[in-house]
């Protein structure tokens, strides 16, 4: 085989090897830190070149934000080390207010001289040019071409601020141009996505592979589609002869060149895709890179749509150290550094930019019109105006083009290019949030055929203009959505048109049904597919909720959030659910329906889960004195089935299993399997806190078997659970451990957040007995994190002290001490007293800590304990 080639650059006294990353002076290797190697290595193979900062920062940090003293140091570094050139300049000019410029004669080569610092045997640059020019293939051999002096024409503009981000995007678009069978290659999106610079980026990137030139053809400013060969052709310096058409003159002038053409903002002139065809027919070492936004629909196209930037993970938000690499943070604090000095991105103000980079989807436009009001308005207070985006999303600079000043134009573009069916179609669209389904978008927005376009082919031609995009969904059909910046100038556009209110009411009714039609199935065989269709679906449900508040529709509003309270709870939506059932409430205060007895008694249900017991029993009550009222037999036995459950929570387990037996009667003269299944597994489970094992054994032996016949796996998590903790209890781990298991597979696959929480819980304390206390500290950690997002304050104390006594089994217990302070305190400001089973435990565990402590030293890190909040607290036990 043979050797491959290095690369290796030549000036002065000074050598480079590219591959190993080294620089020498005579033989004599130097010390350069990485980012001054790369920073020297740019400068050189742009040799004579005037640089800004800003491509030297884009080049060498293409992926993170950095001030510019990062490059200012390693320029000094730079001069350190090479010194003046031998005519007593500096290597590295500074050029003032624009950049630097490498100044030596540069010499590059392939094979190593075998004197180390000798000049290598003569090979002028035309030579290596034209050796590269005779590679096999469209493009030339990048590994001796990448190392030549960069010769090549180019008319590329030099954007004025850095590229950030989008390595992964330069990457596939440089191996789509790198493929013989791709010559025409479309990069797609909405307007602000960033097609343009990521176009240029990648131009640059190539220059040297395409050796006649590459060049960038802007067609904005036109609106003819029949003056594409002529803007084209002005770009390039072809003169139309007076015996041929300007086509055939361009023809003949690319036919034996290679050549990158940007062909920049084609959507307006799409009429003339055939004349790229034919160019490139005639032209076979032409190459050319669209940005428009819709796809040209011409033989040989590939399409490449350009993705927004990576956002931020809201749920769980790295570090400022972290935060600042990802690209979206990156540019919004760049350009907000650029329009306010000052300004820096903080813990304080972290959370606010990400929420308005993953408020604005990511679009660089959109990102760098927020940024620029930096002045105006810092990022809390900026997130607050995005309700109303486009009055936020305007003052772009006044060299962009017009479409570019403000997020409204930009958008406003690409609907005006639109037909009339495809507006009225767009706009009514606009009314779903989180996406749509086709089936949705035919029963709203083309009842009696009103659109004047087929659904499928109206939302395909949208996707192909980037005003949708299309989600790929596993074995479902397809899937589509807006970004909220395009949806929200879609639904101004249908406010102007005075249809919202009528769009809006149709949204809402459909969702209605949608939700009343999956409220029954979630105690069945489908609980699986609706909870997950539920949540797939739930800003749909959000905006119907919504709407119907503002438009005064209480009896929608109490029917959507009565059918989807349970949702809420299975899914650990549990604020969110309150604060809806809140509303809606208030708004239909004044009906007296069976949909008001069940969203009382929802909002009771969801009260309790976060241990807000008084108002629990408030609203649980009152509801079920209207569902005797209006004789709601289900209503009254569910309300029956939540206060029983309020009570054991209170340590009252002989008044919790009356409730529960007489919601069991009820749900057994209704002859429902479901309700009499669990009115007997909570029987067990305040049996179990009770200390009663042999009872829980037998009911919820029984209630697995039912609810496994019905299909409900909530029901079958608890069961298990409940029976898990009778083995904990009588000390057979090993069948706790696996009822465990499978009660955590359960709750996973329907997203049960409880259910995943609780059996974590009692796995933990299964391998803490067991020995394996740092595989109890894990899974009880990670129960502990659960419990504190849903609030449930009673369950965050028990874990507290199962966390106590792993640390009093691995001896520490001053830690210990203060876990078990702050769970009594917890328990106390809850009202939920330490369930009978569990005394022995905490006092034996209280003692050992006491008399290894100390009295005195025990008592004060005890009080410390009970002085903590619950976020100190917790923040502690995860430590």
């Amino acid at each position: 085989m043979n050797k491959p080639e290095k690369r290796f650059y030549e000036f002065g006294r000074f050598r480079i090897d590219v591959e190993e990353r080294l620089l020498f002076c005579e033989g004599a290797r130097q010390k350069l830190t990485s980012k001054a190697f790369d920073v020297l290595l740019v400068l050189v193979e742009h040799n004579g070149r005037l640089l800004t900062k800003e491509d030297l920062m884009s080049k060498v940090w293409p992926d993170s934000f950095v001030e510019e003293n990062n490059l200012a140091q390693s320029i000094s570094l730079l001069r350190r080390v090479l010194g003046d050139n031998p005519t007593g300049e500096k290597y590295i000019e500074t050029v003032p207010r624009h950049g630097y410029r490498f100044t030596a004669d540069v010499r590059a080569f392939a094979d190593e001289p075998e004197t180390s610092g000798s000049a290598p045997e003569s090979r002028p640059e035309a030579t290596l040019k034209a050796e590269s020019q005779g590679a096999s293939g469209r493009l030339a051999d990048t590994a001796s071409q990448a190392f030549q002096p960069e010769i090549y024409a180019t008319n590329l503009p030099v954007p004025l601020t850095p590229f950030i981000g989008r390595k992964a995007e330069i990457a596939a678009v440089e191996r789509l141009l790198r493929r013989k069978d791709v010559r025409l290659l479309t990069l797609t999106g909405p307007g602000g996505t960033g097609k343009s610079r990521l176009a240029l980026k990648v131009a640059e990137n190539l220059r040297a592979e395409f050796p006649d030139g590459t060049f960038f053809v802007a067609l904005e400013p036109i609106t003819d589609a029949g003056l594409v060969v002529s803007v084209i052709a002005q770009t390039l310096g072809v003169k139309e002869a007076s015996d041929a058409p300007l086509a055939e003159s361009l023809k003949k002038y690319l036919r034996d060149k290679r050549m990158l053409l940007i062909l920049d903002n084609f959507e307006h002139v799409a009429a003339a895709g055939p004349l790229v065809s034919h160019l490139l027919m005639s032209a076979p070492g032409i190459v050319f890179l669209v940005t428009s936004r819709a796809a040209l629909r011409v033989s040989g196209e590939q399409e490449y749509q350009v993705p927004p930037l990576h956002l931020p993970n809201l749920e769980s938000l790295p570090p400022v150290s972290d935060l600042v690499h990802c690209s979206s943070v990156a540019l919004f604090t760049q350009r907000a550094m650029a329009a306010k000095s000052d300004f820096l991105l903080t813990e304080r103000n972290a959370r606010a930019v990400a929420e308005i980079c993953t408020r604005l989807d990511g679009l660089p436009l959109a990102i760098e019109l927020a940024a620029a009001r930096i002045k105006l308005l810092p990022p809390q207070a900026m997130l607050v105006r995005l309700e109303s985006p486009f009055k936020l999303l305007t003052g772009g600079t006044r060299d962009a083009p017009a479409r570019q000043r403000t997020m409204h134009e930009t958008i406003a573009w690409s609907y005006d290019l639109l037909d009339k069916p495809e507006k009225s179609l767009f706009r009514r669209l606009a009314v779903f949030r989180g996406g749509f389904t086709l089936e949705a978008a035919e029963s709203i927005c083309n009842a009696e055929r009103g659109c004047g376009i087929e659904i499928d082919e109206g939302v395909s031609s949208l996707v192909d203009k980037s005003l949708i995009q299309q989600i790929e969904q596993a074995g479902g059909e397809p899937r589509f959505v807006m970004m909220e910046t395009i949806r929200e100038y879609g639904l101004e556009c249908l406010r102007v048109c005075g249809e919202e209110e009528v769009f809006r009411s149709r949204h809402a009714s459909l969702y209605l049904q949608l939700a009343e039609r999956a409220e029954p199935e979630l105690g069945t065989t489908e609980q699986s597919f609706w909870l997950a269709y539920l949540e797939q679906e739930h800003d749909n449900f959000r905006a119907a909720l919504r709407w119907s508040l503002r438009a005064r529709q209480a009896e929608v509003a109490l029917r959507l959030a009565a059918s989807l309270w349970w949702f809420w709870y299975l899914h650990g939506h549990y604020s969110e659910g309150r604060a809806w059932l809140e509303k809606v409430l208030e708004e239909g205060r004044e009906l007296r329906t069976t949909f008001r007895d069940r969203a009382l008694i929802g909002a009771g249900g969801l009260a309790f889960l976060q241990c807000e017991y008084s108002l629990s029993e408030k609203l649980l009550e009152e509801g079920l004195a209207l569902a005797r009222e209006l004789s709601d037999q289900e209503s009254i036995a569910t309300a029956l089935q939540l206060l029983g459950s309020v009570a054991r929570e209170r340590g009252d387990y002989a008044r919790s299993i009356e409730l529960h037996q007489e919601s069991l009667t009820l749900w057994r003269a209704l002859n429902n399997k479901r309700g009499i299944a669990r009115s007997l597994n909570y029987i067990g489970f305040a049996s179990w806190l009770h200390g009663d094992f042999e009872k829980t054994t037998t009911v919820c032996e029984e209630t697995l078997g039912l609810f496994r016949e019905l299909g409900d796996k909530e029901g079958i998590v608890w069961s298990l659970m409940n029976m898990s903790a009778v083995m904990y209890y009588r000390a057979r781990y090993d069948v706790a451990a696996s009822l465990c298991s499978e009660s955590l597979a359960q709750s996973r696959e329907i997203g049960y957040k409880e259910g995943i929480a609780w059996a974590l819980n009692i796995w933990g304390n299964v391998a803490r007995r067991q020995g394996q206390f740092e595989r109890g500290k894990a899974l009880l950690r990670e129960s502990l994190e659960l419990h504190y997002e849903l609030q449930d304050r009673w369950r965050v104390a028990s874990v507290l002290e199962s966390l106590a006594a792993i640390a009093s089994e691995q001896q520490e217990h001053e830690r210990s001490a203060k876990l078990l302070g702050s769970a009594e305190a917890l328990r106390e400001a809850v009202g939920t007293p330490l369930p009978q089973v569990e005394h022995e435990d905490r006092d034996h565990y209280l003692k050992t800590a006491r008399e290894a402590l100390g009295e005195e030293k025990f008592t004060s890190l005890w009080l410390e304990g009970r002085t903590m909040n619950i976020e100190q607290i917790v923040a502690y036990a995860l430590k």
